[in-house]
């Protein structure tokens, strides 16, 4: 029998020889995959929000949030109301929307850590406008030593308007680790300016106040009664700011009590709370208020 290996030559599956040839006149057609539809967020409306500072938060011009929210009262929102947050892609106007911060008078952060490794951050912001100011936020970064390991947040205020020639902090709270010794650098990212008489707003005054500060310092309990200023206004929600000062001035505490009952004209709403310090202890505490109809 003749070997089989000398009477055929076998060309191997798949290998081209030189006389065959492939067919160069194919046209292969791309057919695009669909672009993803960006997808709108929900929020959930926080107490003390206002569309302004949803508009901030999520770097959303206010118009489109008010257009694809068009039974939403801005001026009215109530808490627990949920918001569509239109994608950056049908806003039109973008982060070109963010108007640039009013110029207030910032005080240098006073940065207090905690037992357990927090950290506490106020920055005192005097409005020195001829106009309140809303929304002022700010990003606070802590770093060690060597501008390392930078952790970034952003501070807030206990209410929504600082009123002419006022002073509130802004706080933020960093959870433990963080380094030690630690460096603290900030910048104002909103401060959007409002008239006196806007009608979000409604004057509340602060009568028969008490501050009892404790015996080590380190807390103080406040008291006294809510009046609203406007005799033609009702109220539906009302905050209170207790901001707790060492002896150097330096904000050492913070806290906010809210009331969601309505107040009519007339009526006189007590409210009694602690405000606590950070380490350091209290020498004066100034209390702030703010209502909406």
């Amino acid at each position: 029998m003749d070997d089989v290996s000398q009477s055929k030559e076998l060309t191997p599956y798949g290998i081209y020889t030189e006389t065959q040839s492939l067919d160069t006149d194919i046209q292969v057609t791309e057919t695009p995959l669909p672009s993803p539809t960006p997808t709108p967020h929900i929020h959930i409306v926080q107490a003390g929000e206002t569309i302004s500072y949803i508009s901030l938060h999520y770097k959303v011009d206010m118009a489109a949030i008010m257009a694809a929210n068009p039974n939403v009262n801005p001026n009215a929102m109530t808490v627990g109301i949920q918001l569509i947050i239109p994608p950056q892609s049908d806003n039109e106007a973008g982060l070109a929307a963010f108007p640039t911060p009013v110029a207030v008078n910032i005080m240098q952060p006073n940065c207090l850590r905690e037992t357990n490794g927090g950290v506490w951050c106020f920055l005192l912001i005097e409005n020195n406008q001829e106009m309140n100011v809303e929304n002022v936020t700010a990003q606070i970064v802590l770093g060690d030593e060597n501008a390392q390991q930078l952790v970034a947040r952003v501070a807030t205020a206990p209410l929504n308007v600082i009123p002419v020639g006022e002073s509130l902090p802004l706080a933020v709270h960093f959870p433990p680790p963080n380094p030690e010794p630690f460096q603290v650098g900030y910048e104002l990212q909103s401060a959007l300016s409002v008239t006196k008489e806007d009608s979000r707003y409604v004057e509340v005054v602060l009568e028969n106040i008490s501050v009892n500060i404790a015996k080590d310092g380190l807390s103080a309990y406040v008291e006294g009664e809510i009046v609203i200023g406007d005799q033609d206004s009702s109220v539906s929600r009302v905050w209170i700011a207790a901001v707790a000062f060492d002896e150097g001035g330096e904000v050492v505490g913070m806290r906010r009590w809210e009331n969601v009952q309505i107040v009519y004209v007339g009526d006189r709403l007590p409210f009694s709370f602690s405000v606590y310090a950070v380490g350091q202890e209290i020498e004066q505490v100034v209390l702030h208020a703010e209502a909406q109809p």
